[in-house]
């Protein structure tokens, strides 16, 4: 059997392939929203960041008297994810002439928190539709064990989605702003939603 976990790790913006961990990650499922209980870990002193999200596609495969058995899904790690909170980063990029202390400071820290969750929900979001591709590669894929190569074919459709999905998630960050463009992350939201109907 062969398990190939792509991590992406929160605001990193690196894809390491590992074996998922057990530490008793999420599943993503339409029904469970992230909370700020979630975020179990503990924030490390040196960054600035206000919160860090790990989640993953966590893939598996193997092929059964020539026919091939799979499974795809979208994880997020509570221990190994950690949250701040929304408090006004002195770091960041400058949209209309504001800093971003000066627009973190226009609104409650309640405001932020929820801006914030909303963010690190839409990675986890991005994570399911990466895995949705997959298992639809997967579906399309029904003679590769039973074809010479067939395994490093479906090796190479995985490592390419994982590739768009880590290069996804990073776009969404700098078009966002991690969140602080409202408008920008209203716009992923809105085509994020129709990928996950």
């Amino acid at each position: 059997m062969h398990r190939h976990s792509a991590i992406r790790s929160l605001p990193s913006a690196l894809s390491v392939f590992a074996i998922l961990h057990a530490a008793g990650p999420i599943e993503w499922a339409e029904s469970v929203k992230l909370t700020q209980a979630d975020f179990r870990g503990k924030a490390p002193d040196s960054s600035a960041d206000t919160a860090h999200s790990w989640v993953a596609l966590d893939v598996t495969w193997e092929c059964l008297e020539g026919r091939p058995r799979s499974h795809a899904r979208a994880v997020f790690d509570p221990d190994q994810s950690w949250w701040r909170g929304g408090t006004p980063s002195l770091w960041g990029g400058i949209e209309d002439g504001l800093s971003r202390t000066q627009l973190d400071n226009r609104r409650t820290a309640t405001e932020r928190d929820r801006d914030l969750l909303r963010h690190e929900q839409l990675h986890f979001d991005l994570t399911e539709v990466a895995a949705r591709r997959i298992r639809r590669q997967f579906d399309g894929l029904t003679r590769a064990c039973a074809t010479p190569g067939g395994n490093l074919e479906i090796e190479k459709g995985v490592a390419a989605i994982e590739a768009a999905w880590a290069d996804e998630q990073r776009r969404y960050d700098k078009d966002t702003d991690h969140g602080v463009n409202q408008v920008t992350q209203r716009q992923w939201e809105s085509r994020v939603r129709r990928e996950l109907q």
